[in-house]
């Protein structure tokens, strides 16, 4: 302990790389706040990224919001490349949620190295996917 920190102390990394994307910049605050919260579980190379279980409800009451704000930061974080489910909860078993991989990692489970995908997501992208599928859906309703 010479620093004044004991060895075994954890901490979370956002690197500048990661959070001068547009992606990150394009994050409201809740998002960000679940990002930290499921980096805080993450236990480093090696050990549980795609097994980090995390369910809305868990961050819902991790940052103080309701379950349908929680869900849209979750939704943010998938859209844009930040993380990726790689099992999905079942309602029937309250204690089995959503398994979860940060996609600036590798993946603990598939060896997968880490996507990045956050790196390529664009505003203007992403508003031209939203707008095909506004279109598919009213031309299906039409």
């Amino acid at each position: 302990m010479k620093n004044g920190r004991a060895s075994s102390e954890r901490f979370v990394r956002l690197t500048e790389r990661m959070m001068l994307t547009e992606a990150w910049g394009s994050l409201d605050a809740n998002a960000r706040a679940i990002y930290i919260e499921l980096a805080r579980l993450y236990h480093g190379p090696g050990t549980n990224n795609g097994r980090i279980g995390f369910s809305v409800r868990q961050a819902a009451e991790a940052i103080h919001v309701s379950k349908d704000t929680a869900a849209k930061a979750m939704r943010q974080l998938q859209d844009r490349g930040f993380i990726v489910a790689t099992s999905k909860g079942q309602f029937a078993q309250k204690r089995q949620a959503t398994r979860w991989r940060l996609t600036e990692f590798r993946c603990d489970v598939s060896g997968q190295p880490e996507s990045r995908a956050f790196e390529h997501w664009t505003a203007a992208i992403h508003s031209q996917s939203d707008l095909a599928e506004r279109v598919r859906k009213s031309s299906k309703d039409g």
